[in-house]
């Protein structure tokens, strides 16, 4: 979702709630939690079977556990207070390592805490990643949205977004990326990863919310995308890459806006476009959950057979 800073107004009509649709190569499973409050979800799946996800609301970052991945149940306590965007890396010796939002001069940051079992949080001294990219993308809104990646050599790759005015008055949103030797000091790298108008099919400047895992040893970037029209093109796309920098982006989206309604703006984004992407593999099947304004978090799952 959105953090902290609104691109949008919202409308005066009343909000329709509708769901979003999803590509013919993936299977809906259907709506897993009814409460929109929850924001920017993360699940990992743990040793005896069970799922936890750390997600965002009002202001803290909280968890629920499931037996299935569809049905959750509200862990007592709060992992982190005054943050929000989780995300969350495996560090070598099994401690969870929980990247996080939190503001600094106005502006958002990434900040970080450790866990060794994954309900009590240590917070790290220190920031993680803050503006400063060499081209100015991230001046208006900061690091958001972080998704972090070990690479083969070690180190690790954070993909964010941020966004920033343009000479013409427009704010485009894009995805940047961060390296780090350690996981906790990052250096902001050059060029955009995702930028809306160069990368994605048709005319949008709106990039936000990534997503990074590595499959058949290919980087996948789950990037949400925003169009004014067609509305249809409002979702989830694919973007895939052989190093990590340099990404193609597939031409449909993966999980895009149901068109039955009337086009409505909320400062969270538009009514019923699909965002914050998570993807992980539940029985072996690729599994992305994502969220839809006023209605909640949904789950599809990738078909074995796909279509062309």
């Amino acid at each position: 979702m959105k953090y902290q800073i609104s691109l949008i107004l919202s409308a005066l009509l009343p909000l329709t709630v509708i769901a979003a649709s999803v590509h013919a190569d993936w299977k809906k499973d259907g709506l897993t939690i009814t409460d929109d409050t929850y924001e920017n979800m993360e699940v990992v799946p743990l040793d005896d079977g069970r799922y936890r996800m750390y997600f965002s609301q009002n202001g803290s970052i909280l968890s629920d556990i499931s037996t299935d991945g569809l049905n959750w149940t509200r862990e007592e306590g709060t992992r982190i207070s005054g943050a929000g965007m989780p995300a969350i890396v495996e560090l070598d010796d099994g401690t969870l390592r929980l990247y996080f939002n939190r503001q600094l001069d106005e502006k958002n940051a990434v900040y970080s805490a450790t866990s060794s079992d994954g309900l009590n949080f240590t917070e790290e001294a220190g920031v993680r990643l803050q503006a400063g990219h060499p081209g100015g993308y991230d001046t208006l809104s900061g690091t958001t949205h972080p998704t972090v990646i070990q690479l083969p050599s070690g180190r690790y790759r954070m993909y964010y977004d941020t966004f920033y005015t343009q000479g013409d008055g427009n704010t485009p949103w894009h995805i940047l990326s961060a390296i780090s030797d350690d996981g906790l000091t990052f250096t902001i790298e050059q060029g955009v990863r995702i930028k809306g108008k160069r990368d994605l099919p048709g005319d949008t400047k709106f990039a936000w919310s990534p997503h990074i895992q590595k499959r058949n040893g290919q980087y996948q970037l789950f990037v949400t995308a925003q169009y004014d029209e067609p509305l249809k093109s409002n979702g989830i796309y694919l973007a895939t890459s052989d190093d990590g920098k340099h990404f193609t982006v597939k031409p449909k989206p993966i999980v895009y806006r149901d068109t039955s309604a009337e086009r409505v703006d909320t400062d969270k984004g538009m009514n019923g476009a699909p965002q914050d992407p998570f993807v992980l593999k539940i029985d072996g099947v690729d599994t992305i959950y994502y969220w839809v304004v006023n209605k909640g978090i949904y789950r599809a799952h990738k078909r074995t057979t796909t279509t062309t």
